[in-house]
Parts: structure tokens; C-alpha cells; sequence
């Protein structure tokens, strides 16, 4: 279950690497490397996810889709120059939260 688990949040990392350096070919290097991390960093802090229960991972689940998704509107914005930040302080703070996120349910699992 583990390694299903971990699979899945790289399939859905890696999807979002893909589609915003597509949209944004002017910033793909920046968005790779960020996201490149955030995966790499996500697999390791998922190393225990199955000790998660299925309602703990499908919460966590959630949470990561939807950082993916505000990440996605984000990095548009400031790609457009819409936004107060450049892309690559866009990325650096989303990325951070979701790395965050990741660990921190890694850690209330390591406590159970």
C-alpha cells in the first residue's frame, strides 16, 4: 500500500510539473526544479504513509490536490505579471506549504 500511496502523489506531482511548464514555457525551468523537489522531498517524507488511515491519506490527498490547484492560479497570475510576487516566489512559498504538509503528517504518524 505504501509504495501505491507514494506512487500517487508523484503521478500527481509530476502531472502538475508537466502542465504548468507547458503553460508557461518562459518559467519551465524554475517550475521544474521546484516541483522536481517538492516530489523528491514528498517521497521521502511518505515513507511511513501506510500507517495512515484511509481517511488521514484521502485528507491529505484532498489538501495536496487543492495546494496543486491554488499553486496552478498562482504561478498564472504571476506569470502574467498579475501578481505581486514572480514566479519564483510563487513557487518557493507553495512548494514550501505542500513539502510542509507532507512532513507534518508523516510526523503525526511516526507519534501513533
Amino acid at each position: 500500500m505504501k509504495q501505491e500511496r507514494v506512487d500517487k502523489v508523484v503521478r500527481r506531482v509530476s502531472g502538475a510539473e508537466r502542465t504548468f511548464a507547458a503553460r508557461h514555457p518562459a518559467f519551465s525551468d524554475p517550475i521544474r526544479a521546484s516541483l522536481g523537489k517538492l516530489r523528491d522531498s514528498l517521497e521521502r517524507a511518505h515513507d511511513k504513509s501506510d500507517l495512515a488511515t484511509e481517511r488521514e491519506w484521502s485528507t491529505y490527498m484532498a489538501s495536496l490536490d487543492q495546494g496543486l490547484a491554488e499553486l496552478d492560479v498562482e504561478v498564472s497570475r504571476a506569470a502574467e505579471g498579475r501578481a505581486a510576487r514572480s514566479v519564483e516566489d510563487v513557487l518557493a512559498h507553495h512548494t514550501s506549504a505542500l513539502e510542509e504538509a507532507g512532513w507534518r503528517l508523516q510526523f503525526s504518524l511516526t507519534k501513533s
